[in-house]
C-alpha cells in the first residue's frame, strides 16, 4: 500500500455487504474507437436489436466505447463496427454489484474490489462503474467462483 494511504475496510465491507451481487456469463466485451461514426453506429446498433437488454452496459471513454454484449450479438456487432473495433474479449463473464449511494463518497471501494481479484490471481478485463453500479468483467470460467468469493469475503 502507498505510504499514507489507509482505507476504512469496515466501512467498505458494510457498504458492499448491502450490495446486490449477480453474475452473468455468455457475454462479450467489445471496444470500438470513439468518433462521430461509431457513435452513430452504436445508436443504430441498439435500435435494431430485438432485446435492448442484450446490450448489458456500455461505457463512453475519451477514445473508445466499450460495450458488454450478450454473445449472440457478436457477429452483428462485428459487421456493424468492423473498421472501428479495437478489442474483443470473448468468453467473458460479468459480476454486477448494485451498491448504496455511499459507494460514491467512500474512498477505497475500487481498491478493495481489485484486491479481492488479485488475491485469487484473476485478471480484471474491465471495471466499469456508474452511479451506484460496479461491473467487473473477467474470464468466464472465473465468474461464479469470484462472485462467491466476493460474497464470502463480505460475510454474506
Amino acid at each position: 500500500m502507498a505510504k499514507g494511504f489507509s482505507i476504512d475496510k469496515d466501512k467498505i465491507i458494510k457498504i458492499l455487504k448491502d450490495s446486490a451481487i449477480s453474475a452473468y456469463t455468455d457475454v462479450v466485451c467489445l471496444s470500438v474507437a470513439k468518433n462521430i461514426n461509431s457513435i452513430a453506429l452504436f445508436k443504430k446498433f441498439v435500435s435494431e436489436i430485438e432485446n435492448p437488454n442484450d446490450v448489458i452496459i456500455n461505457s463512453l471513454g475519451k477514445t473508445t466505447i466499450t460495450m458488454l454484449l450478450h454473445e449472440k450479438l457478436l457477429e452483428k456487432a462485428k459487421n456493424v463496427f468492423s473498421k472501428e473495433i479495437r478489442d474483443i474479449n470473448v468468453k467473458t463473464g460479468a459480476i454486477f454489484l448494485k451498491c448504496r449511494k455511499e459507494v460514491n463518497t467512500t474512498p477505497g471501494i475500487t481498491a478493495y474490489l481489485s484486491s479481492l481479484f488479485a488475491d485469487k490471481n484473476v485478471a480484471i478485463y474491465e471495471m466499469i462503474s456508474t452511479y451506484t453500479d460496479y461491473v467487473i468483467v473477467i474470464n468466464e470460467k472465473e465468474t461464479f467462483r469470484m462472485a462467491s468469493y466476493i460474497k464470502k469475503s463480505l460475510g454474506c
